[in-house]
């Protein structure tokens, strides 16, 4: 696996995306596309909105780049080193073109509609299509979740779940300065460290643009922001994620236990735990899931007396546990250990909400 090089790939996309937040924020700037101040924000000035198109046309720039870099370099030999890790997987590489397109075609759809979204604010129901209709463009292409799923319909209908419940985990997540990126910035590293031991090369390097570009993104984004990546950018990280989870190898004959499928499921805990935990609170009180409010989990946080950028941080750390509990998780070579992971990570989240219950009470003493 050529490290120097995907870490050269990383930086050089942080610094596409760090020049392309620029010119989108003097353009949002001048258009007037700017945060009008929504419930669930805790910022109530008028940012500029077009993070979203920023890290999408970074990640599909320095792409395509690659790729043109790649063939040139098969050619014209520019640096040895790489054509002996990429001239042998060269012939794989040209036939995921097509899946390449799909996978930027059904993230064109989603920021696009959630720029719109971002303008005019659209119904719940008009964003699950446009999520349901973004993700059909991978799954048409092979992205699906298969395996121990013998029946089509059953992996056609857990795969949508699954896109779904991410997008709209990472879209409910981005209700404060540099979370929803940060977030999907450590589970972007965590997936890289899996997808590097796996071996994995065309997944390993989408994954180290799509972090890069994040971090140059996160630049802007931390608190006090000066550029939202808006539902486009929210919804585009959920998306992307759902797709390297579906592509990425957990298992193989080799594992000891069929618990490392479960991985996916520990390095985004967090955001799936924010989306369950948000989603019992509005049933709990009565009121549609879809509305708006602020009873996320950096907001529990900060009601029992975390700072901004302290309950931020700490939301980062968790996400690093629960990830260090997903690579770790195939290394144990017998059902115990694993469950006892399993049991870790669900043992920290409780802990969590334990907390976040009775601080809330003695708030209200």
């Amino acid at each position: 696996m050529p490290i120097k090089e995907l870490f050269a790939l990383f930086a050089v996309s942080g610094f596409t995306c760090i020049i392309l937040t620029l010119l989108f924020r003097s353009l949002a700037i001048k258009t007037g596309f700017v945060n009008i101040h929504s419930f669930k924000k805790l910022s109530t000035d008028k940012v500029p909105l077009m993070g979203g198109a920023a890290i999408y046309l970074s990640v599909l720039l320095v792409t395509a780049g690659c790729i043109i870099f790649v063939l040139l370099n098969s050619k014209f030999n520019f640096i040895p080193s790489l054509n002996t890790y990429f001239i042998p997987n060269l012939p794989g590489m040209l036939k995921k073109l097509k899946l390449l397109a799909a996978i930027f075609g059904g993230g064109l759809i989603i920021v696009i509609g959630g720029l719109y979204d971002d303008k005019y604010n659209i119904k719940p129901s008009s964003k699950i299509i446009l999520q349901l209709v973004a993700a059909s463009v991978p799954i048409i292409f092979g992205v699906r979740l298969s395996l121990f799923l013998g029946n089509t319909f059953y992996s056609y209908l857990v795969t949508y779940f699954w896109f779904l419940l991410v997008i709209n985990s990472f879209n409910l997540l981005d209700n404060a300065d540099g979370l929803s990126a940060g977030v999907a910035l450590v589970s972007a590293l965590t997936f890289i460290f899996i997808s590097v031991r796996m071996g994995e090369l065309f997944i390993s390097s989408m994954l180290f643009i799509f972090a890069g570009c994040i971090l140059g993104f996160l630049m802007f984004n931390f608190n006090p922001a000066s550029i939202f990546m808006g539902d486009a950018g929210s919804m585009f990280l959920g998306y992307m994620l759902a797709v390297f989870t579906i592509l990425g190898t957990y298992y193989t004959q080799e594992s000891y236990t069929l618990f490392p499928i479960l991985m996916p499921i520990l390095v985004l805990a967090v955001p799936l735990y924010d989306t369950v935990t948000v989603i019992a609170v509005r049933i709990y009180k009565g009121v549609s899931i879809f509305a708006p409010d602020k009873n996320h989990f950096s907001h529990r946080l900060m009601r029992l007396g975390l700072s901004y950028k302290t309950a931020i941080t700490f939301i980062y750390i968790i996400c690093l546990c629960t990830g260090i509990a997903a690579i770790v998780l195939p290394e144990v070579d017998n059902t115990c250990s694993a469950l006892l992971i399993m049991s870790q990570v669900i043992l920290i989240l409780f802990i969590i909400s334990i907390l976040e219950y009775f601080g809330s009470k003695n708030g209200k003493q």
